[in-house]
């Protein structure tokens, strides 16, 4: 159910030689449990957004501004690095 995981499992499944039907049968279980489970969670936090908000709103703030203060250092310091 992991997303990694879900997006590469087909490799070892070949490599070992599972069986179509078995591959999909488990694939099919896995791939709706999982969006049995983000539908779910959607609908909570849905339900609760205004309590959600207050946590995540500073936080995607913070992360926001985390990458624009990367962009801006990484910027300057490679500027000085590779001169013109």
């Amino acid at each position: 159910m992991l997303p990694t995981i879900r997006s590469v499992i087909s490799i070892p499944a070949g490599l070992l030689r599972m069986r179509l039907k078995s591959f999909l049968i488990w694939s099919t279980i896995g791939t709706a449990a999982w969006t049995a489970l983000l539908a779910v969670a959607g609908y909570w936090l849905g339900r609760s957004f205004r309590e959600v908000e207050k946590v995540v709103g500073p936080l995607s703030m913070a992360v926001i501004a985390l990458i624009i203060i990367a962009y801006i250092w990484r910027q300057l310091t490679w500027r000085r690095r590779h001169p013109d």
